[in-house]
């Protein structure tokens, strides 16, 4: 994954740890990747999305702003269409006739 990727979110969506007023990923939502960080609490891999912001977190000397687990996001991958094989299958059925 990297900064300015589309992902969805592919997590349960329960935050009850959140309060209700907080806006919050969607299961099967697509968001954009606006940062990427490691938690320095517990060591996990995290991302800050473009379409939302967290509130900022102090503690243990340590000030930022939150974001979400980069495990509840798969990468949005688009493939560049190729017709190549169907211009050929064309061109040898006009050789044929």
């Amino acid at each position: 994954m990297h900064v300015g990727q589309r992902v969805e979110f592919i997590g349960p969506g329960i935050f009850s740890w959140l309060p209700s007023h907080h806006t919050r990923p969607v299961p099967g939502g697509i968001y954009t990747i606006r940062d990427m960080y490691i938690d320095p609490w517990n060591g996990n891999a995290g991302l800050r999305l473009v379409e939302m912001r967290r509130e900022v977190i102090s503690q243990a000397g340590v000030t930022m702003e939150g974001g979400w687990l980069r495990e509840e996001f798969r990468p949005i991958v688009s493939h560049k269409t190729d017709i190549s094989i169907f211009q050929k299958m064309l061109k040898e059925d006009a050789n044929v006739g």
